[in-house]
């Protein structure tokens, strides 16, 4: 062998050299230019985000997309509530507003635990806190349902 590895396909191996996706492959491209959809709003209304490092509220327009990271949403599902999105999660919203979280495939199982709908008593506890990156978002969501 050309190398000190045992085993060609061990990394540094020769067959690891000339097939490792670490190098520019195809495939290394494709995962490139690729973009993680992290909300797919897959209904007629427009719905809006908390994004995961910040504290305004953004709007995502019918049947569109957005690749920001998020920390909430508000739909027309829940007036004067938000959803809370587990970190790194994406969210498919229906034409109801009701939301498929997907977390590497537990999302329901994460989100039971560590996200789901809040209300103003959620909202109450963070300000006990001295948190008030949820207020523009908990603020649309009053008016989301008219």
């Amino acid at each position: 062998m050309a190398n000190k590895f045992e085993n060609p396909w061990d990394a540094g191996g020769e067959y690891w050299e000339s097939n490792a996706l670490s190098k520019n492959t195809n495939s290394s491209k494709k995962a490139e230019t690729e973009k993680t959809i992290y909300i797919n709003n897959k209904s007629s209304k427009t719905i809006y985000y908390k994004p995961e490092e910040g504290n305004e509220a953004l709007p995502v327009p019918p049947k569109s997309v957005s690749y920001e990271p998020l920390d909430g949403v508000a739909t027309h599902k829940n007036c004067n509530m938000v959803y809370k999105v587990f970190t790194g999660a994406t969210v498919e919203i229906d034409e109801k507003g009701n939301f498929d979280p997907d977390y590497y495939g537990v999302g329901d199982l994460v989100n039971y635990f560590a996200g789901g709908w809040k209300g103003q008593k959620w909202l109450e506890g963070l300000h006990e806190k001295g948190d008030y990156k949820w207020d523009a978002l908990f603020e649309v969501s009053k008016n989301i349902c008219k």
